[in-house]
């Protein structure tokens, strides 16, 4: 996998303009291997945690003047003696410098190694190696806040404290089974080890449906923009992405494909698609377009249905709504768009008894569009709600570790509520906690390391 005993290098920070670049190295010849190119203070005399300025040279011309970091084991980000340079942020000044303590003996970093060295080294678990990975991926502030929680620690003090109860339910039972017939059995009510064992089943399985809402962290959350053509949704999509991106037209047609684009509101991260408009017609792009809205709104979080408020309403239209949304309304905000021309009142008449959430907007005049997004925001808050206070899992891995625990925990009561004997309760409690011990790292396989440490960037 890695190789423990070499020195790494890698640029630790994002490759692109900007005035300072971090270069990072790390293993047990950091220092000595950056003093041999160093201009400045003897590096291996200095103490750990102190910046030193200098410049990096070749031993002909100097590279680039930088400030040097050091740190020595295990005060550091690994654990192990490490050294950052900061230097100018000019690619080639870069590749000088990794170039120049490459033939010192450095080795390039594989993806993710720090962080590797940092968790077998013992300075993070496995979840909080994850959430450094989390935390540099994620597109709003309240996925940052959630990494951050997990990055100190309380997805993991979440799970200790499950182990611990199912150790002490397991503890109980192999204490029934190590008794002989000749000596006094233990009084164990079977109803409270059931309920103990529900207990903490029913928590494992709401952190593990905390994942559901994960898009609402990671900027995953998708808002479909559907209705006929020439209704304003190319409109609206300009005008909420506050500039214009879309292309708009008062000819019907215009967008004939999906368009994308990402947009935030009060910190959350949403992915906004403009598509095709619905009718019939003889084009054979323009049908591939709609055939792919279709589809689009399988797959979306919310779906904008705006429709031409200045036009009569269409007796029809509601069926045609539940028809395209398979029944999903509760993911519906209807649009009652160009409040700017003249319109019959019984339409919104209409719209109040349909009982569906709908919001007046005039996208050409941009009136009605902070209610919009108020609505928008109301509806992500309702199926986020019960998990407002909580720490949400964000990766599909440690989902499905937690779903393992549960049918674990499942099948251990069953064992029990059928009278088959503790024994096989035990097996299955045992199986719980070896699978449990995935997300901290404790009984996680080389196989999941190194594809969790393979995701991650060059440098982290």
């Amino acid at each position: 996998m890695y190789d423990m005993n070499d020195t790494i290098i890698a640029l630790a920070s994002g490759l692109g303009r900007g005035s300072i670049a971090i270069i990072r190295l790390s293993g047990s010849n950091s220092v000595s291997i950056v003093n041999q190119n160093f201009k400045g203070k003897d590096l291996r005399s200095v103490e750990g945690n102190t910046i030193h300025f200098g410049w990096i040279w070749n031993k002909v011309n100097e590279i680039d003047q930088v400030l040097v970091f050091v740190f020595k084991s295990p005060f550091s980000y690994t654990g192990e003696d490490s050294v950052e340079i900061s230097c100018h942020s000019n690619a080639l000044i870069i590749d000088e410098i990794i170039s120049v303590l490459i033939k010192q003996g450095a080795r390039l970093a594989k993806p993710g190694e720090f962080t590797f060295r940092a968790f077998m080294n013992g300075k993070m678990n496995l979840s909080q190696a994850e959430a450094v990975a989390d935390i540099i991926n994620t597109k709003s502030r309240h996925g940052i806040r959630n990494s951050l929680r997990q990055l100190n620690g309380e997805l993991n003090s979440k799970i200790t404290k499950f182990r611990n109860q199912i150790i002490d339910i397991r503890t109980l039972l192999e204490a029934v089974l190590d008794f002989s017939v000749d000596e006094e059995i233990i009084d164990l009510p079977k109803e409270k080890i059931l309920e103990n064992i529900k207990s903490v089943e029913t928590e494992v399985k709401r952190l593990s449906n905390s994942y559901n809402h994960a898009k609402i962290l990671s900027g995953s959350i998708t808002i479909t923009i559907i209705g006929k053509t020439n209704v304003g949704k190319s409109t609206l999509m300009n005008v909420l992405l506050g500039e214009e991106r879309a292309i708009t037209s008062h000819t019907p047609g215009t967008t004939r494909d999906i368009i994308h684009e990402d947009f935030i509101i009060d910190d959350i991260h949403f992915k906004l698609i403009d598509t095709a408009g619905f009718r019939d017609t003889p084009d054979h792009i323009e049908r591939k377009g709609i055939a792919k809205t279709k589809a689009q709104i399988a797959v979306s979080d919310i779906v904008l249905w705006v429709i031409d408020i200045s036009e009569p309403w269409q007796p029809n239209l509601f069926d045609q709504i539940k028809m395209a949304l398979e029944e999903k309304t509760d993911k519906l905000i209807l649009v009652a768009n160009k409040t700017d021309l003249q319109y019959d009142e019984s339409t919104l008449n209409i719209l109040r008894n349909i009982g569906l959430i709908y919001v007046k907007t005039s996208a050409s005049n941009k009136s009605g569009i902070q209610n919009l997004k108020r609505s928008i925001i109301t509806k992500i808050s309702k199926e986020s709600q019960k998990f407002s206070d909580d720490l949400i899992v964000t990766n599909i891995r440690q989902k499905k570790v937690l779903e393992g625990v549960s049918k674990y925990l499942q099948n251990a009561r069953k064992a029990i509520k059928e009278n088959q004997g503790y024994e096989f309760a035990s097996v299955d409690l045992q199986e719980a906690l070896n699978l449990i011990g995935e997300i901290s790292g404790e009984t996680a396989t080389d196989d999941i390391l190194n594809k969790i440490f393979s995701n991650y960037c060059i440098g982290k």
